[in-house]
Formats: structure tokens, sequence, C-alpha cells
């Protein structure tokens, strides 16, 4: 009797918290975050005003006083530029931000966008929806191929501790 009792309460506890998965509520806010490099200016746009479980991401890109480029649903947590500050790859680890990685150039040309897929993209660790672990957040270490203006690849620390190549095609053109 007592060993059903413990299987029904242990049954309960799990379907509790399997029920439950990932549970968050954001802070209504709108932020833009810059980051200037040379002439070119990115800005990721937040706002959690008209959802506060799925916040809406922008990127745009200018050129010295001039956007460029705008796009929706694109986010990132962290940035970083190639030495020449032609391209630029954004990544993720988080699953309320819709891509693993974007790769861009200067002039916000889309080079390469992965969404987060278990089926593209290697997790060490993963939540119903929140956590995406796939790159070593602590040491990333970027490094961007790039020869004469052409960007042939881009590679960052998995969070198995492997080498991830993000570009898997044909090099993209110069920007």
């Amino acid at each position: 009797m007592m060993k059903r009792l413990l299987t029904v309460y242990a049954s309960i506890l799990l379907v509790s918290s399997v029920a439950l998965g990932d549970s968050w509520i954001l802070k209504r806010e709108v932020t833009d975050n810059e980051f200037k490099f040379d002439d070119t200016r990115v800005v990721l746009h937040y706002d959690s005003t008209q959802d506060r479980s799925f916040p809406k991401y922008t990127l745009r890109v200018h050129e010295k006083e001039k956007l460029v480029a705008e796009h929706d649903g694109i986010g990132f947590e962290k940035l970083f530029v190639s030495p020449d500050k032609g391209f630029f790859v954004g990544v993720s680890n988080r699953g309320l931000i819709k891509d693993a990685y974007v790769i861009f150039d200067r002039q916000g040309k889309i080079v390469k966008r992965q969404p987060h897929d278990p089926k593209k993209v290697h997790y060490k660790s993963m939540s119903v929806t929140l956590i995406r672990l796939w790159y070593d957040a602590e040491k990333p270490d970027v490094k961007f191929d790039v020869a004469d203006g052409v960007l042939r690849n881009v590679t960052i620390n998995g969070a198995d501790g492997n080498r991830v190549s993000l570009l898997d095609k044909a090099p993209a053109e110069k920007p």
C-alpha cells in the first residue's frame, strides 16, 4: 500500500513539473542595444510590451547615419564582429530568441540564419522553451575566416567542447 502511494505521489510530481515546464513573465520594456564598429552601427531592438512571454526583436544596421537594413524577428544575446569589421555573427542560447545564430554583413545582408532546431543544431542541453545550450557562452572564441573581403567560414566553441562551423555553403560575397 505504501509503495503504491509513493508511486502515485511520484507520478503527480512528475506530471506537475512537466506540465509547468518553463515558466516566465517578462517585464514590459522597450530597449535598443547599440554596437558601433567604425562607420557601422548595429542596433538590436527589443520590445516586450505587446507580449510578455515572447518579446519582439528587430535587427537594424546603419552605415554612417543611414539605415541600410532592418530585419524583424532577428535577435541575439551576443554579437561578434570579424577583424575587418565586414561581417557579424549574433548568437543565442535562449529559446525566446528564434535563432541560434545569424550571420550578416555590414550592409545588413543576411549571409545565414539558423533557427533553433534540434535537427540542425547540436544542443548540450535544452528545456521545453527557454534553454537552448549549443555554444560555450563563457569562452565562445569566435573565428572569422575572411580572405580578400570574402567570408569563407565562421567557427565557435560548442557547448560540448567541439568547434562548430556556422557556414556550410559557398563563401559569402564581399559586403
